[in-house]
Parts: C-alpha cells; structure tokens; sequence
C-alpha cells in the first residue's frame, strides 16, 4: 500500500507499506504555480466511483479539513483527469492499472551492455550492435542469425546507436565515432579510413538520415552537429527545410517531413522546401515523434528543461497541419514523466500509440480517449525499441543482451478486451 501526506504549506511525504516494513521519504515541497493548482483541484474533487470494484484497483484520496475527513475512492484503471493531474503534481510514482501483457518470447543477441537495434523491413532483418562486440544481422520471421560483421578494430571502435536509411542501404553506427554499414556488401566503413574528418572522434551520437536519404546528421559528444553526404560521407551544407542552430531531428514515417529541435528549445514540424509550423516556441530539452497520417496527427513525445537533467516528460497529440494541440495522453505520473521517451510508434488503423519509457516498459495509449491502457512488460531497460508494422512486431533490445517481442496483434486483442471491462 502507498500513501502520499500533502500538507498545506507544500510539504509532501510518501509512505510505503509492505508485508515486512513502513518505509517513509519525503523532502519534495509544493510551491507556486503547482501549489495553487493542487488547492484548486482538491476542493473541487469529483464524486466516488468505486461500486464494485477490487481493492487493488482502488485509489483513495482523503481531504482533512478542520475536524471533519472527506474521503473519496475512484478506479486506479479510469479515475477522472483532473484526479490524475493530483497524483502527476504530487509526484505519486504508482502507475495507473493497465493490462500487463508479457513478452512472446526471447533470444539471447549480445553480451551484456550498450547497443543498438534497426530493423529493415524490405528484407525482414534486424541488425544489433554492442559495445566492443561484432554486429549481428537476424532473420525477422525465425529470428535465425544469418551473419555476424566484426568491427575492423574491435579494441578500440565500439558502435552503441543504430540509423538506417530510408532505401536501406546504409547503416550509421555511432559511439566512438561513426561508422557505415554497407548492406549490399556488409562492409564497415569507419573513422579509420577518413571518413567523417570534421566530427568529433571522441563520440558521435543520434545519427539520422534526411527523408531522402541523400544526408546523414550527426551530433558529437561535444554538442558539436553537422551533415555530411551519403556515398562520399564528405562534411555538406545544411539542406532546405533544416533549420539554423538544429540540434535533432526526427523523420515522419516516409513523408519529406521531419520534426526538428534547435538550440533555443523549440519545435517544429519542417519539410524539405523550407515550410514549418511551430509545436513549441522555447523550453524542449528533448523530443521523439510518430506519424499518424490516417488521422492527420502527429504524437511527440516532449522532454521539457535542461537536456544534461531530468527532464519532465509529456506526450502530446498535435494536428500535422496547423500544429494545434488536439490532447496531451493521460497520466504521465512520476514514474514515467521522470524516465526519458526513448520512442513513439504507431499502430496503423488502430487508436493506439506506444511509447519506450526508459524504465524498460512500453505503454500503450488510446490516442482517442488520452488513457494508458496497456503494458508491454520488460524485465531489463531497453537499448532500443523497433517495430516492425507491416508484421505486427515489437523488438526491445535490452542492457543485458537479450531481444524480446511481442506480437502486437495479439496484444492489443488484449488491451481491447481491458477496455471494454472499464465501461
């Protein structure tokens, strides 16, 4: 059981008991803009909806005014938005109730550490990596290994992040410095030969090729950004559409569109003939984004301060055409809103949007009602995350070497099937 003391002057405490102990912390103080908002909601809570429902499921809110306690229960699996924004405020780390769904099953990939994960779907294969380790290439539909490509100095070059090209020809792999993975030949082409002369061998990370293909970005560990040409990897000019100061950037599914982030924190929707429209105009530390253009939307996920901090967390859904706000996706709690997005992807012909919370779990949305519904349970944090749509797969690559899946057919039967119990 899990019980938050909030206190009139903003002092809040946790407690938490089990069968062997109460345990208690606290140190976390409410002022100002949030102060004010937790008032205003506690005052105006909405009535109990608990008729029926198991214990487990039961979220308890208990205002003590004077000499008189109001208590108020409600459904941990559907309590009103404005009881969410009390635990999201307050900090409470327990996650909504949702359908847990668990893995279909696994195969051990790599030792134990960093990596990366690309899957490319006209040939059905994934492409693993990690650290001082040889790349793995495996057959999507039997998950057989079909190849393994040393690095041409394993002691000193490592490869920790994975990008492929729109046309699936290349591969960049970043982390003492960048590195191509030609998958005509399989040949690796790094530092050593020349190529990337003006980025920083130090470290390179968040590769991302243009929507054409034609450029690759990279960021080195020095903050230091730059495009450099597909084929000759010579250091390029910054293309239309990308914008000065650009720090990332995301492609939008197979559209010339991409989302970009600068270095003054804000947010766009771009293309290649230079038209953008505004998401945010300042304070974006770090950003992921899917494409949803059955609907006409576009989810991102929004990491909101300093990105050398713990960033607060929200995904939100936005018109692709005008950048309006259509919903932020309910709750983000503590224990979420603190773990960094490492991805967005969504279901086609679906309502639903999944996101790789650093944590190592992904959480399933329903885009139309805002709500978590659903749980992609994993035992160990994620490298990556890829989902392979045309199949219906989800792959996470996790530290300790293992890729897992889930057949997401199957899984989101199961969401579903939570839902309806919900009505």
């Amino acid at each position: 059981m899990h019980v938050t003391v909030v206190k009139m002057d903003g002092r809040i405490r946790f407690l938490r008991h089990t069968s062997r102990a109460l345990q208690s912390g606290g140190g976390i103080t409410l002022a100002g803009e949030n102060l004010e908002r937790l008032r205003a909601l506690l005052k105006e809570l909405p009535p109990s909806s608990s008729k029926g429902l198991p214990d487990q499921r039961k979220l308890v809110l208990q205002r003590f005014e004077d000499d008189s306690v109001q208590a108020s229960t409600y459904d941990y699996a559907n309590a009103p938005e404005s009881v969410l924004e009390i635990l999201r405020i307050t900090g409470i780390g327990e996650p909504v109730w949702t359908e847990r769904i668990p893995e279909d099953g696994h195969w051990q990939a790599h030792r134990h550490d960093e990596g990366g994960l690309v899957y490319l779907p006209n040939r059905d294969l994934l492409v693993s990596c990690a650290r001082y380790q040889p790349l793995k290439v495996w057959e999507g539909a039997s998950h057989r290994l079909v190849r393994e490509i040393e690095l041409t100095n394993p002691n000193s070059e490592h490869a920790e992040q994975m990008s492929a090209s729109p046309d699936e020809h290349h591969i960049a792999l970043t982390g003492s410095g960048c590195m191509i993975l030609d998958t005509a030949t399989w040949r690796i082409h790094g530092t050593h030969e020349g190529l990337f002369r003006n980025a920083n061998y130090s470290g390179c990370r968040n590769p991302a090729f243009t929507p054409d293909g034609s450029f690759l970005f990279l960021q080195t560990l020095a903050k230091e950004t730059g495009f450099y040409r597909a084929g000759t990897w010579e250091s390029a000019s910054r293309p239309p559409g990308f914008p000065q100061g650009m720090v990332k950037f995301s492609r939008l599914g197979t559209s010339d569109r991409f989302v970009t982030l600068d270095g003054t924190g804000k947010l766009a929707i771009s293309d290649s003939k230079g038209r953008s429209i505004q998401l945010r105009e300042s304070g974006v530390g770090d950003f992921c984004c899917s494409d949803m253009p059955s609907v006409g939307q576009v989810a991102v996920a929004i990491g909101m301060g300093n990105p050398h901090q713990r960033m607060d967390y929200r995904i939100f859904i936005f018109d692709a055409n005008s950048g309006n706000l259509v919903r932020e996706l309910l709750p983000f709690e503590q224990i979420y809103r603190d773990a960094r997005v490492m991805d967005l992807f969504s279901v086609s012909n679906s309502d639903y949007v999944m996101a790789a919370l650093e944590g190592g779990d992904v959480a399933i949305w329903n885009v139309k009602t805002g709500r978590h519904r659903g749980t992609l349970h994993a035992l160990y944090p994620p490298n990556q995350v890829v989902f392979n749509e045309e199949g219906n797969m989800l792959y996470s690559f996790g530290w300790d070497g293992i890729i897992r899946y889930w057949e997401m057919g199957a899984a989101l039967a199961k969401v579903r099937s939570f839902e309806k119990g919900l009505d």
